[in-house]
C-alpha cells in the first residue's frame, strides 16, 4: 500500500511540476491556434478573433532584417484592398519594441503589425532558424499553406494561393461590364 501511495505522490508531483508536454506547431490541415499578440504602439496584449470567413496571411518576421518587411508591405498594396483577406505581419521582437517602432514608422506602412509574445512565437514555431515563417489561413480556420523565407518566390507562390482562395470566394462579386461607346457607335446604323 506504502508503495502505490508513493508512486501516485510521485507521478502527481511530475504532472504538477514538471509534466509540460512540448508544444507542436500548427501543420497544415489544423485548426489555427488564437493568435495572442501585443500591439506594436502600445505593447498591450490583444487577442485577434474574427479572421474565420477571411484569408488570413500571418507572418512571424524579425526587425533584423527589413528587407522582409518591405516584401511584406508589397503583397499587402496588391492584396490588402480585396474584400475578405487579412494580413497580420507579427515581430518576433518583442523584447525590442522600440526598433520594430522604428523600422514601421519609416516604412510608412498601412500594413497591421503586432508583437509577437515569447508563448506565441514558441505555439507557431516562430524560432531564429525558421524564420520568417508565414501562415495563410483558409476562411475556415484551417492552415492550408506553411512557408519559411524571404524569397521572392516564396512571396509570389503565396500570394497567388490567397489570390487563388479569393476568386474561389467571390469569383466576379458586383463586377459590372462596361460598354464600349466607341463600339457602339460604329453599329448604329
Amino acid at each position: 500500500m506504502a508503495l502505490v501511495t508513493t508512486v501516485v505522490l510521485a507521478w502527481t508531483a511530475w504532472l504538477r511540476f514538471g509534466g509540460e508536454a512540448p508544444i507542436e506547431p500548427p501543420t497544415v490541415g489544423a485548426a489555427v491556434p488564437p493568435l495572442r499578440l501585443l500591439d506594436a504602439a502600445t505593447s498591450q496584449p490583444i487577442v485577434l478573433v474574427g479572421l474565420r470567413g477571411r484569408v488570413v496571411w500571418i507572418t512571424f518576421w524579425s526587425s533584423n532584417a527589413p528587407a522582409e518587411f518591405a516584401q511584406l508591405d508589397r503583397v499587402w498594396g496588391q492584396l490588402g484592398s480585396r474584400r475578405g483577406f487579412s494580413m497580420v505581419a507579427a515581430a518576433v521582437d518583442a523584447h525590442a519594441a522600440g526598433r520594430v517602432r522604428t523600422l514601421i514608422g519609416q516604412a510608412k506602412s498601412s500594413l497591421p503589425v503586432y508583437l509577437a509574445s515569447p508563448e506565441t512565437c514558441r505555439t507557431f514555431g516562430a524560432t531564429a532558424p525558421n524564420l520568417p515563417l508565414h501562415l495563410l489561413i483558409d476562411e475556415d480556420g484551417h492552415v492550408g499553406a506553411i512557408a519559411h523565407g524571404a524569397g521572392s518566390d516564396t512571396f509570389s507562390r503565396l500570394a497567388e494561393m490567397a489570390e487563388r482562395w479569393l476568386d474561389e470566394r467571390e469569383p466576379l462579386g458586383k463586377t459590372r461590364f462596361a460598354i464600349n461607346r466607341r463600339r457602339e457607335e460604329l453599329e448604329v446604323f
